[in-house]
């Protein structure tokens, strides 16, 4: 993991390191991703080098795979440990957070024991989605596996609850937002057969319960190329705007196809429509067999449901 004085690792410093990272143009897709989130582990290894005993920074979500967007949200926790007071708690965050903001970095930080990160994760589906993958950034390593197995465990005890509520929250999405292969301005992230998709099946994976993992007909290691492609045509919709949007408009099209490589934006737009069409084909199948498990479990009495 890189290093950076702590002397340096201001709002100017951030804003015009991730400024020099994002406007090369040898770095597309996720060569790009991957370079922005080493570049933001090595700002937080430094800022938190100094952390007490038993308190963690942490990645979860997206930064948790090492993968940030010039317009992702990065996702990090500060974990303490139980019975700290906030008085603690905001002295301990406050110098790790505010260069971040400072430097216009779209930082989406909390702080929690692994006790009350554990208990949000509990009932609500985003929290307990973003645990499923969690990374040390800099602090101490034990909370961060136990957090790491009591996630998995609880996601696993309440598999039949949480694959309803990803059903569910799916259905209303895809209603919401629509498809991404058949839409002129398609959103790339939440779309239908877009990366939220991607992840969504990993995360229905990760119950671990055989009739679940049969249901998806070929292995999850396809989807990595389909989704490659969204991430790179995200990475390069987020430098051309600026912006964290997710819809890639018409006006963007051209340049973002020139960006990549591509004759014209019709050839960019072909690629972007087949990955999506891989994506929503394995999630439509996926959902309906889990759908079929869940009829044949109600019928005997198991009360599995996904709506």
């Amino acid at each position: 993991m890189a290093t950076t004085t702590t002397t340096t690792i201001d709002g100017a410093f951030v804003k015009r390191a991730r400024a020099d990272l994002i406007g090369r143009a040898d770095l597309v897709g996720r060569g790009l991703a991957r370079r922005l989130s080493d570049q933001m582990d090595g700002w937080f290894d430094a800022l938190g080098a100094n952390l007490p005993d038993g308190w963690a920074i942490i990645a979860t979500g997206g930064y948790a795979a090492g993968i940030l967007t010039p317009g992702s949200d990065i996702d990090v926790v500060l974990l303490h440990p139980a019975r700290t007071s906030a008085a603690e708690v905001r002295a301990i965050a406050e110098p790790l957070w505010y260069p971040m903001w400072d430097g216009g970095v779209k930082l989406s930080p909390a702080a929690h024991s692994v006790k009350s990160l554990l208990g949000l994760a509990s009932s609500d589906l985003v929290t307990a989605t973003a645990i499923l993958r969690v990374r040390r950034l800099a602090g101490a390593d034990a909370g961060v596996a136990e957090l790491r197995a009591q996630g998995l465990e609880h996601w696993r005890k309440r598999s039949t609850h949480w694959l309803a509520e990803l059903r569910t929250v799916s259905e209303e999405r895809w209603s919401k937002v629509g498809e991404v292969a058949s839409l002129l301005e398609p959103d790339l992230k939440e779309g239908q057969g877009g990366l939220r998709d991607y992840d969504t099946i990993r995360w229905a994976l990760a119950v671990d319960r055989p009739e679940i993992s049969a249901s998806l007909e070929a292995p999850y290691a396809d989807l990595a190329a389909p989704a490659e492609a969204l991430l790179a045509t995200r990475c390069e919709l987020h430098r051309l705007t600026g912006k964290s949007t997710n819809v890639l408009l018409l006006q963007d099209q051209d340049a973002i196809a020139a960006a990549m490589g591509f004759a014209d934006a019709d050839v960019l737009m072909a690629r972007v429509s087949s990955a999506a069409r891989a994506i929503d084909w394995a999630s439509e199948r996926f959902w309906w067999r889990v759908e079929r498990c869940a009829r044949g479990t109600t019928r005997s009495g198991g009360g599995f449901a996904v709506r």
